[in-house]
């Protein structure tokens, strides 16, 4: 009996055992499936992933992993860093390299957090933000280092972008608020110039003063409309138009900005390049780019305008975060001059920043580059070498639209009327200028200072007033385009011309579909004022 159980008791043990060895064969089979799969996934993150991950031991004298961003970050194999831990620091940038090697040192536990410069094999330069983890044993020894590293290059370039419109920004809404103070005090200037300079029997010697002041005033103008083109401020009159027709039209007068010694080579592209710009705005933009080319090639050279078209990616929208990704055209301006130095080209779009010599340039070339690209919603790419050249590429949302062309007629003699014109001016010698100008022309003026002296002027006089001439922006709460919607609410046929020292931009967007003819940009002078109010009588079909 006794033997019997112990028999069966043997039975079962050994049946036990039997039975146990195909469940340890199932459960070792999950665990290496598990550790492959394991190692598949990190393997899938590893050479997804765009930061490099590493381990190394405690002094780093040996890798144990390296992750295949490596290659695509520093330039150089895997491989070769297995074989010589060290020559991640041999890549670092001179500069950079003795900060590195102190910060890997000085902690006691090996951990670091630090950027630097890389320079790799083909002399890219690359910023690394670059982090190291201590890993211990349990008995608190650091047994390894764990790290990672990022390429930053792209978000420190996003970062000073950044930091350039802030202050690019900053600059251009204070001269936008100055221009217009500038353009009150030279429109009295030039109006007045042009006024007195009518005037019978003066002498020459007096004609010739008022015709410099004239001209000084003009200049002190430009300087202004730059100003105003700089910060994006100035009035645009877009229309569709074929990039390689503003570059053909503009030839013969590029020819003669730069010398002789410069030879320029056009290489247009096959198609039209349609996009919605000024066309005004777009020849600054090149006669600005080609006098900047010819005073870097003082010996000569060649300067080289080149048309084309790209599809602007993602990738290209976060460096400039004012463009929209999609088609764009391209104008490419290229010199063989002395190139910008590496630590002036930060500064090279600064309003009044220059490397001439004092009274050789204002500064504001570049920068009224920068402010009509970004007022069209483009943007600018720049590249330069020492001795050998520059070049700016300037890219500008493509349009599906047909180019407009523009009539471009001889203008007529600017002449007067006898119409009734209400004058609303609140700078008084702008208004009494004006006001001269007008009646000397035959014009009947009513003149106010601000929009609730011109709504009593127009409750006693509504049935002969023919024009309304009103500034923009006045005081007393009333803005001309306030006042010029109430006096069409009660006259529709009321003829309205707008004037601003101001731009429109500032002045109020609302104005936008009133530019061209109905809109002066201050200062002015008499012709243009002229011209303007026959304009509108014109197309209105009534005579002068």
């Amino acid at each position: 009996m006794t033997k019997s159980i112990d028999h069966s008791s043997k039975n079962d043990r050994d049946v036990g055992v039997l039975r146990a060895e195909p469940v340890l064969d199932k459960t070792s089979a999950r665990v290496e499936a598990a550790m492959r799969t394991g190692e598949e996934h990190f393997r899938e993150l590893a050479e997804t992933v765009e930061d490099v991950f590493w381990v190394t031991n405690p002094s780093k004298s040996r890798v144990f992993y390296v992750s295949p961003a490596y290659e695509r970050i520093w330039g150089r194999s895997c491989r070769s860093l297995y074989d010589q831990p060290g020559s991640w620091l041999d890549a670092v940038h001179p500069e950079d390299r003795e900060r590195v090697r102190h910060a890997s040192a000085s902690q006691s536990d090996g951990s670091y957090d630090i950027s630097y410069r890389i320079l790799r094999p083909d002399m890219q330069i690359r910023w690394i933000r670059d982090k190291a983890f201590p890993v211990r044993n349990q008995f608190g020894q650091v047994e390894r280092l764990v790290g990672s590293a990022r390429d930053i290059t792209e978000y420190l370039q996003m970062q000073e972008q950044l930091r350039h419109s802030q202050k690019m920004e900053a600059v251009g809404q204070l001269a936008g608020g100055v221009a217009h103070d500038f353009n009150n005090i030279l429109a009295a200037i030039i109006l007045q110039a042009d006024l007195a300079v009518t005037a019978e029997n003066l002498p020459k010697e007096t004609r010739e003063g008022l015709r410099q002041i004239s001209l000084a005033s003009q200049r002190a103008a430009n300087l202004v409309r730059q100003l105003l083109l700089f910060s994006r401020k100035q009035t645009m009159q877009s229309r569709h138009l074929d990039l390689n027709d503003v570059v053909r039209n503009l030839a013969k007068m590029l020819q003669c900005v730069i010398s002789d010694k410069v030879e320029l080579q056009l290489h247009l592209h096959p198609s039209p390049l349609i996009t919605r710009a000024d066309p005004v705005m777009l020849d600054q933009v090149l006669i600005n780019l080609a006098v900047n080319a010819r005073d870097a090639m003082p010996r000569g050279g060649r300067l080289r305008i080149q048309t084309g078209e790209k599809i602007i990616g993602d990738g290209q929208t976060r460096l400039h975060p004012e463009a929209a990704p999609g088609r764009h055209v391209c104008l490419t301006v290229s010199d063989t001059g002395t190139g910008i130095p590496t630590e002036v080209l930060p500064h090279v779009f600064e309003p009044f920043f220059t490397t001439k010599e004092p009274g050789k340039g204002t500064g504001l070339g570049l920068a009224t580059v920068f402010g009509i690209v970004k007022q069209h919603g483009g943007f600018i790419e720049v590249s330069t070498e020492v001795e050998k050249g520059t070049c700016f590429r300037i890219f500008l949302p493509a349009s599906h639209a047909a180019a407009e062309s523009l009539p471009n007629p001889e203008p007529p003699k600017p002449r007067g009327g006898t119409e009734t014109i209400l004058l609303v001016e609140d700078d008084e010698s702008v208004r009494l200028t004006l006001r001269a100008v007008l009646k000397l022309h035959s014009y009947r003026v009513l003149e106010a200072s601000d929009g609730a002296a011109a709504l009593k002027l127009w409750a006693d006089h509504r049935e002969t007033v023919d024009l309304l001439l009103t500034d923009l922006v006045m005081p007393g709460g009333l803005s001309g385009q306030e006042l010029a919607g109430r006096l069409q609410q009660d006259n529709t046929y009321l003829k309205v011309l707008f004037m601003s020292g101001y731009s429109s931009e500032i002045a109020g967007r609302q104005i936008e579909d009133q530019l061209g003819e109905n809109y002066l940009q201050k200062p002015f002078s008499p012709g243009q004022l002229l011209e303007a109010i026959r304009k509108i009588f014109q197309d209105t079909g009534e005579t002068i």
